[in-house]
């Protein structure tokens, strides 16, 4: 449900016409341009004593249109209350994360969370729980919260409070299909990130990464790239790390230290071989097609909902084209059942379908297909 004003009393009437049961979560997706008072919003919600997580992110996403303002609303069914944890947690000290545990199930098909995309510590906090998770069969949707002016704040919260440097976690019984796809292709590689420091590239091939980088875009870009109009030219050659047999996993280079760092949004681990990736319309279009017709369930006539967690960076990079890219994915959707779709602009985005590994991802855009399954797990 998509509310366009930023009045709490209507954020809660919305919350009252999804009639949210006791086995229900609602997830709150609110665009970051003049939202709802967060602090009010949840003291009312626990007030109510309802299950919910949520998110602020640069936009959101209904049908074919993105908002900057606004917020969504929906209903999913949780095995257990969402969990607020900072993204740097140890889970053996942590009792919330320990009750968790205890209560998941095989019935728990699909993990939904949301993370602060500008934190230092996403990959630290996947790496954990998917090593936490390795024995449940789960696909993860998900995607960095946060501001577009890259001014980290707090952004994801919970019946805990609003937080930054932190992620809300829910798990569904609902079963789930993930299309993950970016469409952008190499341009320039490999080169190997002899020196990092978590999302930061300081050298590439041992040479200061900016001197490097700089010397390749200008080839091809044919304009003069400074640390004052990196973040516009650079938003066209991202980083590619290799995954065997997949598209590689980029990396959005966003800003340049001042010793000739290259900020990225999401960890580089040193000595990853990278590929200097570049794009165009068709193909980013092409991509997102792609990832809305990903995996279809033995029964997709019984889509019950469709969640979408698209890169911010790609509308900055489609510009106008970027409708086209979301009439793509809700026509290819509504083809097969005529559901809403429902999403985020993200500052990364998080996915993994099956035995593949948990990842954060960047310019990339990933399409979560839920199913309502009854309490054996079959897809009515």
């Amino acid at each position: 449900m998509l509310v366009t004003t930023n009045a709490v009393k209507d954020v809660l009437a919305a919350v009252e016409q999804l009639s949210p049961t006791a086995q229900d979560t609602l997830l709150f997706l609110i665009a970051e341009d003049q939202p709802p008072d967060i602090s009010r919003l949840i003291r009312q919600l626990n007030r109510r004593k309802l299950s919910f997580m949520g998110g602020i992110f640069p936009g959101i996403i209904y049908n074919h249109r993105h908002y900057k303002s606004g917020t969504l609303i929906t209903k999913f069914p949780t095995s257990t209350p969402p969990i607020q944890l900072p993204l740097n947690f140890s889970p053996h000290q942590s009792p919330e994360w320990q009750q968790v545990l205890k209560q998941l199930t095989e019935s728990s098909h699909s993990c939904i969370m949301l993370v602060d995309g500008l934190s230092a510590h996403i990959r630290h906090f996947l790496k954990t729980i998917y090593q936490e998770l390795g024995g449940y069969a789960l696909n993860y949707f998900g995607g960095g919260a946060g501001s577009i002016s890259l001014e980290q704040r707090p952004c994801v919260f919970s019946a805990a409070g609003l937080a930054k440097d932190a992620a809300v976690v829910a798990f569904s019984p609902w079963q789930s299909t993930i299309g993950v796809s970016h469409g952008w292709e190499r341009f320039y590689g490999p080169i190997v990130a002899t020196k990092t420091d978590g999302n930061i590239i300081k050298e590439l091939n041992w040479q200061n990464a900016f001197e490097l980088y700089r010397e390749i875009v200008e080839t091809d870009c044919q304009t003069p790239l400074t640390p004052e109009n990196f973040f516009h030219i650079a938003k066209q050659y991202p980083f590619g790390i290799y995954k065997e047999g997949e598209e590689d996993v980029v990396r959005d280079p966003i800003a340049v230290t001042a010793d000739g760092g290259l900020i990225c949004v999401g960890d580089v681990p040193e000595n990853t071989a990278l590929h200097i990736l570049r794009g165009n319309r068709e193909k980013l279009i092409a991509a997102a097609r792609q990832a809305a017709n990903h995996n279809p369930a033995p029964n997709p006539l019984k889509l019950t909902e469709v969640l979408v967690a698209d890169c911010i960076s790609r509308t900055l990079f489609l510009e106008s084209a970027f409708e086209t890219e979301l009439t793509t994915v809700a026509s290819e959707i509504q083809r097969v059942q005529d559901v809403p779709v429902k999403g985020m602009l993200t500052l990364g985005e998080i996915a993994t379908s099956g035995s593949l590994y948990l990842e954060f991802f960047n310019k990339t855009i990933v399409i979560g297909k839920f199913y309502e399954t009854d309490r054996s797990g079959a897809v009515y």
